[in-house]
Formats: structure tokens, C-alpha cells, sequence
């Protein structure tokens, strides 16, 4: 783990401004993966999506293998932020 953060951190932009985009190109051949998707308050959902491709030079596809969740992230998901 410490060498990708370490690769992010020389490759992520320091002027404090990180551009995401909610949309992304899935791979070619078709394949899926699950993830939890945030729908609205009190609501999140597991769908089947497109697994992402890398499009541009700086882009990284991390595979997750545990989470937890946050006291913050509730506030989101209780649609209070």
C-alpha cells in the first residue's frame, strides 16, 4: 500500500484542486464488477457495473478489498451534508 500512495502522491496535483468525473469508460471486453452505489438519503444500492478503463496517462484503477465506514459518512448518507 505504501508504494501507491506514494506513486499518488507524486502523481495527484498540489494545488489543493483534485477533478473527478462521476463518469467513466468501462473495459472493452464486457466485464463487471459490483459496487455500492449511493442513491438518496437512506438509500444505497449494490449494482453490477462496467469494470473501468484507463483513459488518460494519470489514471489508477485500485481494486478495494475492505472498507469501514466513517461517523462523517453518515451524515451523507442521511442526507444531512
Amino acid at each position: 500500500m505504501q508504494a501507491v500512495s506514494n506513486i499518488l502522491n507524486d502523481n495527484l496535483p498540489t494545488t489543493g484542486e483534485v477533478v473527478a468525473e462521476n463518469e467513466y469508460k468501462v473495459r472493452a471486453d464486457g466485464s463487471t464488477m459490483k459496487a455500492l452505489t449511493w442513491q438518496s438519503p437512506n438509500k444505497v444500492q449494490v449494482k453490477t457495473v462496467g469494470v473501468p478503463t484507463i483513459t488518460q496517462p494519470k489514471d489508477v484503477v485500485l481494486k478495494v478489498t475492505g472498507s469501514t465506514i466513517c461517523g462523517s459518512d453518515l451524515h451523507l448518507y442521511h442526507g444531512s451534508c
